[in-house]
């Protein structure tokens, strides 16, 4: 997919949803789900910010993402 973003860390896809939209979901393979972002400068900074353990965010906030997260991965609508 052009100028998006692929993941399928369920945890960096919901550190990424606290700032940046989902814009899909593709559950093509039964066993990984991969959550797609619009790619940019902002995200790929919020990616290297992460994976250098140097994101800072509520940890409620992160826990409310990755709950939403699961909800729509498991909503079958």
């Amino acid at each position: 997919m052009q100028d998006l973003y692929a993941t399928t860390d369920l945890n960096i896809a919901a550190y990424l949803a606290l700032r940046f939209p989902l814009k899909k979901l593709d559950r093509t393979n039964p066993r990984r789900v991969q959550f797609y972002f619009q790619d940019s400068k902002e995200l790929q900074q919020a990616i290297e910010a992460y994976w250098n353990n140097e994101a800072t965010v509520a940890p409620m906030a992160l826990l409310s993402s990755v709950k939403t997260l699961k909800h729509r991965l498991y909503d079958q609508t």
